[in-house]
């Protein structure tokens, strides 16, 4: 008894869990390669969104805001 004992507690300690996350494209649903992608955040119309991008994709998205951005200001938090 004492021996399964140590046995089971061998066994629980040797156990491991990995998570892994893959982020995948939200426009073409390729999985992104580690390091090539990222989420981004945005707000439009009270309503927060992010997507995953690959980093072309996400300067891309970048460079057309930012005619809007120049010429937008920080919002500040509204009382509810």
């Amino acid at each position: 008894m004492h021996l399964l004992r140590n046995v089971r507690s061998a066994w629980k300690r040797s156990r491991s869990q990995r998570t892994e996350v893959h982020l995948v494209d939200d426009l073409d649903g390729k999985e992104m390669p580690a390091g090539k992608g990222e989420t981004v955040l945005f707000a439009l119309d009270g309503t927060s969104f992010e997507i995953d991008l690959v980093a072309k994709i996400a300067a891309a998205l970048r460079k057309t805001l930012a005619a809007y951005l120049a010429g937008a200001r920080p919002a500040k938090p509204r009382d509810p």
